[in-house]
């Protein structure tokens, strides 16, 4: 039996060298179970569809420009970048004509299986892609509750409510005039009759302690 190698998929830019042993493309819908009390039968809602997954099967042989041991590697440097020490999967242009009719034309690289068989004339690899499907995500501006501030509440000036400012702006009137200047040795003042302060002539008894 003569094998010839299929260059009909090229992954990241890449084709996958081997001949294609088996190649399937699987995409299922999305449907969930209803329970319904007092009922045995269950309402099935379809709520979309899963993304597509990708198998395929290669057989890699020597031939005349290169081994199969090279075509792994290639292969592999898909799956996992050695020289650059790639630490996890990138996603991939995937470029076939059976993918694209099924919808699918990026992928990861989701594992990749080989082994040796016919007495290691031949490697056996299986391949395994996941269709990506880029996600928009829309950030919006997060609000806690119980610390947001009214608009009337806080000046962003000075930390002061808005009422408290206006009230210190307005006229509020003027000190009293007749109020004399505490003079003298004597630390304790009684109000006399009309307005004003005399020193006092004796300690009043009671203290405030609060």
């Amino acid at each position: 039996m003569i094998f010839n190698d299929d260059n009909e998929i090229k992954v990241g830019g890449k084709i996958l060298q081997g001949v294609i042993k088996n190649y399937e493309i699987k995409v299922a819908a999305m449907v969930e179970e209803q329970e319904v009390e007092g009922s045995a039968v269950k309402p099935k809602q379809a709520t979309g569809y899963e993304d597509g997954k990708i198998n395929i099967d290669l057989i890699l042989i020597d031939d005349v420009n290169t081994t199969k041991e090279v075509k792994m590697q290639t292969i592999h440097n898909i799956f996992k970048d050695q020289a650059t020490l790639q630490s996890k999967p990138e996603v991939l242009d995937f470029v076939n004509e059976h993918a694209a009719i099924r919808g699918i034309n990026k992928v990861i690289f989701k594992s990749m299986n080989t082994r040796y068989t016919n007495k290691r004339t031949q490697i056996e690899v299986s391949l395994e892609f996941w269709q990506y499907v880029a996600v928009t995500i829309v950030a919006k501006k997060a609000t806690s509750t119980g610390s947001s501030v009214s608009s009337n509440t806080v000046n962003n000036n000075n930390g002061l409510t808005r009422e408290y400012n206006s009230y210190l702006s307005n006229n509020r009137g003027s000190a009293a005039s007749n109020v004399p200047t505490l003079t003298g040795n004597s630390s304790y003042y009684d109000f006399k009759a009309g307005g004003g302060l005399v020193p006092k002539t004796n300690k009043t008894p009671i203290i405030d302690n609060w």
